[in-house]
């Protein structure tokens, strides 16, 4: 072999030498214990989940585990603190023993699945579980995940019917997997502060009387028993059709009494939904310091029944707010609010699966002739997206017996002999702090400081009701469920 041909072998191989060690001595840099610059870093440095019901698991939440350095880490493993109440996966992997020797390369990312299993608390109240996870890593850093879940001890009811008087009580939840139901016969009570978490397509069917007196500070509560995120950062309870809704019969002519008093019906397919089948022996409902929000369907529904609501808030339901048929009503300070659906961000997640129908928020069906619907409004808000947000359906519209004074409307102009001092949309009217749904502000419909809903009631009704919904004090006769207060702007 030639002597020019030998050298070119001999500095290849040099070449080739260096490169090798000039690999290792990067990898021992990487691997030195003495480099505590390198670490994994969390998408959350605490996982919190919400309420955990102790009957049943969480949804699985997600934390992403991050080498946002530029030479590639080792895990050397994983040690859990507990391993009680949390259930975890790495990137497949469930079992804490096999997680050993897990490669994160330069700029890369692995999946951490976190599931919260709860035991029975024995305790009314919820109760924080927490937990740490510990990542060790072969360049001697650590990193901690804390993880921590309130646990919730629940009354479980797959299915109940009573036939005699019965009470709800307050001291736990009650979870309802299918239904809860009254006969005839059995008065229903429910404490102030009672929860019902309602299962998919989970309903309360009650046929004979009902009371159910919650307080401003200990509000009654229907709503869906998913307390975890639709998507990240909208919880389930914005997302409507989540259970049945409440439905109170009247089919064996007893005319029972419902009372309703300080109750949240949140998230249903419909809300209340009040049904007599005698027109001539009707029974009656008082709803009172209500909120019926964001149902798939109707939110409040009233069939040959004598109601009385007041200082209620009805709102964001994909068919009517307020739909009646036969009976004799009265509505005082109500906030009736359409916009379901009036969102920017949700079209982008699909939050609603219903559209909203081109109805009005109510709707006063007066056609039959062998039942009668008498209506009358004084002090409310009906409006929203809709054009015109209330329809009176009568043969003689203009001779309509009901009366509305001292609202704000979002209609025609009223010529009835019973319409006076009412105020009327006007197309640069901002009526509520917030009324749609975009960068994760939800619905907030307390009066705007510029509300046209302001000092318009009718103060002789209103002093009839000394608080709003939110028990704030009526000093100044806003239209509506909620007055406007100074303190809302300092939110």
């Amino acid at each position: 072999m030639q002597p020019q041909m030998k050298r070119k072998q001999y500095i290849w191989s040099v070449f080739v030498a260096l490169v090798a060690w000039t690999l290792l001595a990067l990898t021992a840099c990487q691997n030195n214990p003495q480099d505590t610059s390198a670490n994994i870093t969390f998408s959350t440095d605490t996982l919190s989940f919400d309420t955990v019901f102790t009957d049943r698991g969480s949804a699985t939440r997600i934390v992403m585990l991050r080498n946002e350095t530029k030479l590639p880490l080792l895990i050397d493993r994983v040690a859990q603190a507990d391993g009680t109440s949390f259930r975890i996966n790495l990137d497949g992997e469930d079992s804490l023993a096999l997680m050993r020797n897990i490669s994160l390369p330069a700029g890369d990312s692995l999946y951490l699945f976190v599931r919260a299993t709860i035991d029975p608390q024995k305790s009314n109240s919820p109760v924080l579980v927490t937990d740490q996870l510990t990542f060790f890593l072969s360049n001697g850093n650590q990193r901690v995940l804390q993880l921590e879940a309130y646990g919730q001890d629940v009354t479980l009811i797959d299915s109940l019917v009573v036939y005699a008087d019965y009470t709800f009580s307050a001291e736990k939840p009650y979870m309802i997997r299918h239904y809860i139901a009254s006969a005839p016969e059995a008065t229903v009570t429910i404490e102030k502060g009672t929860r019902f978490y309602m299962h998919k397509d989970a309903s309360a069917v009650f046929y004979g009387p009902v009371k159910a007196k919650g307080t401003t500070d200990e509000p009654i509560e229907f709503s869906g028993d998913r307390l975890d995120d639709y998507v990240a950062g909208i919880p389930y309870l914005y997302v409507p059709g989540q259970w049945a809704g409440i439905y109170l019969y009247d089919e064996d002519y007893m005319a029972p009494d419902w009372h309703l008093e300080n109750v949240r019906i949140l998230s249903a397919i419909n809300g209340l939904f009040c049904y007599g089948k005698s027109y001539s022996k009707r029974p009656t409902l008082t709803l009172h310091n209500a909120r019926i929000h964001n149902h798939d369907q109707y939110g409040l529904i009233l069939i040959n029944t004598d109601a009385t609501v007041t200082n209620s808030e009805i709102s964001n339901c994909a068919s009517y707010c307020i739909y009646l048929d036969g009976g004799n009503s009265t509505f005082i300070h109500n906030t009736i609010a359409s916009y379901y659906r009036n969102t920017v961000y949700n079209s982008s997640v699909g939050l609603y699966d219903t559209p909203r129908e081109d109805v009005a928020a109510v709707y006063i069906d007066n056609l039959t002739k062998h039942h009668q619907t008498r209506a009358s409004f004084y002090n409310n808000i009906i409006t929203g997206v809709r054009a015109n947000q209330l329809v009176i359906a009568d043969p003689f519209p203009d001779l309509y017996q009901g009366e509305f004074r001292g609202n704000y409307l979002k209609t025609d102009t009223l010529h009835l002999p019973g319409a006076g001092n009412n105020v009327y949309y006007q197309d640069s009217d901002s009526v509520f702090i917030n009324d749609y749904y975009a960068d994760y502000q939800y619905f907030d419909f307390r009066l705007d400081s510029l509300s046209p809903a302001r000092a318009i009631a009718d103060s002789t009704v209103a002093k009839l009701f000394p608080f709003d919904l939110l028990g704030n004090p009526r000093t100044t006769w806003d239209a509506g469920c909620y007055v406007y207060t100074e303190q809302q702007e300092e939110e």
